[in-house]
C-alpha cells in the first residue's frame, strides 16, 4: 500500500508493515496509515492481491495534540 507512491514507513498503521504489507484476517475496521503532525494531503493506493476481500468504508480522523492545543510539547 503505497503512500505518496513509496511505503509508509513510519507512517505504518498498526495492521501493515513498514513496506505497505498487511494481511486482512477478519471483517473489522483496518488501521492502515497513521499520519503523524504535520497532517497533510496525501494519496494511498490498496491493492487486495487474493480473492474475496472487498473494503466497505473508510475512516479518516485527526486528532490534535496536547502541544497543539496548549503549545506545551509532551512525550508519551
Amino acid at each position: 500500500m503505497p503512500l505518496d507512491g513509496d511505503p509508509p514507513g513510519a507512517a505504518a498503521g498498526i495492521d501493515t508493515t513498514e513496506r505497505g504489507e498487511g494481511t486482512v484476517t477478519e471483517p473489522r475496521l483496518y488501521q492502515l496509515i497513521r499520519q503523524r503532525p504535520p497532517v497533510v494531503d496525501r494519496t494511498f493506493e490498496i491493492t487486495f492481491h487474493d480473492p474475496g476481500v472487498h473494503a466497505y468504508g473508510f475512516r479518516f480522523s485527526w486528532l490534535p495534540t496536547i502541544q497543539e492545543e496548549s503549545g506545551v510539547s509532551v512525550n508519551a
